[in-house]
């Protein structure tokens, strides 16, 4: 079949239809896909000449002038965007955004200036000025900045299709109840699970954790648990900008219920450091303690009381005077 050379210089909105054998052209009313056909390319208004180029024998497009593609609940825009059908392969250039609504439980926005998106493989890609968001149903927008971003589809065809997001290099991720910056990052929809890798840092409410490796177990709205593994760390900021309660350990656990802390872990090497408030808001003193493995419950963000053992080396050293007790 010839190549199919269309032109048009009107301000109408058009649409390309693929089929299995041919290419046609429809006019579209709205913004909709056709539940019939499984890949259609609409090509925005313009007052300006336009020419698409198709071969129907490879089904193969090449799309100026902001085309968008539509295929199953995804949406790929660019200023330009070359499709091959027998791949199943779309590749857009400049301002582009990739939107997956397949599960209205999870979606996903992909922006960059350069990206594809793999039909067999279900993997999409974005790069420079690479923005992700998340939406996960009951819980704040995750946002995440990266030098590259990737996207992959799992169990699509099921009733458990999850998603996991890539990012690397240079990541920061931002969402109401956690921030982080770290080298790399994977959220697992289906975990519920945010891992940052590489002299991670991650901040929530008036604390700051550390770690060579954190993970953030989430349920629909907010944090669950925090697990951080080797060199672990967390610093709470108090009124006084001078003090800072720590607990550090080789692996470490943090609980939370309705957002707040309640309860942390610290195994291998534990360390406290904690300034008791008095009633009158000054810090006398402060307790030191030093185990093999700790536990610390907390109220209202402050510490109720404290486990340590075997054998621990513990410590009340007044805060004016530097006196010690043991």
């Amino acid at each position: 079949m010839r190549n199919l050379m269309r032109t048009c210089c009107s301000s109408t909105i058009k649409r390309i239809v693929f089929s299995p054998t041919i290419c046609t052209t429809t006019h579209a009313a709205n913004g909709h896909t056709p539940q019939d056909q499984p890949i259609s390319l609409v090509v925005g208004v313009t007052s300006t000449p336009l020419t698409e180029n198709t071969t129907p024998k490879t089904e193969r497009a090449k799309l100026t002038k902001r085309p968008q593609l539509f295929n199953k609940g995804r949406k790929l825009v660019g200023d330009s965007i070359s499709y091959d059908k027998h791949r199943g392969y779309s590749e857009a250039f400049r301002n582009i955004i990739f939107i997956d609504s397949v599960d209205i439980n999870n979606k996903n926005i992909l922006l960059g200036d350069y990206g594809y998106y793999n039909e067999p493989k279900g993997e999409a890609m974005v790069t420079k000025r690479a923005l992700g968001k998340n939406f996960s149903r009951g819980a704040d927008t995750l946002f995440v900045h990266a030098d590259t971003l990737r996207l992959y589809s799992y169990n699509l065809k099921t009733d458990s299709a999850y998603r996991v997001l890539h990012g690397y290099p240079h990541v920061r991720s931002y969402r109401t109840d956690i921030q982080a910056v770290c080298d790399s990052l994977v959220f697992n929809s289906h975990l519920n699970l945010l891992s940052l890798y590489r002299d991670p840092i991650a901040w929530s409410d008036d604390r700051q954790i550390l770690g060579e490796e954190i993970n953030v177990f989430t349920n629909d709205s907010t944090i669950d648990s925090v697990y951080i593994e080797r060199q672990a760390l967390i610093v709470q900021s108090l009124p006084d900008s001078a003090l800072f309660n720590q607990v550090a350990g080789n692996l470490m656990q943090a609980y939370f219920r309705n957002g707040d802390i309640y309860q942390t872990r610290a195994d291998g090497n534990a360390i406290l450091v904690n300034f008791p408030m008095e009633k009158d808001s000054t810090f006398l003193y402060q307790n030191y303690c030093e185990a093999a493995k700790l536990r610390v419950d907390v109220r209202d963000k402050k510490m109720q009381r404290f486990w340590a053992g075997p054998n621990p080396i513990a410590k009340d050293l007044s805060h004016r005077n530097g006196a010690s007790r043991t």
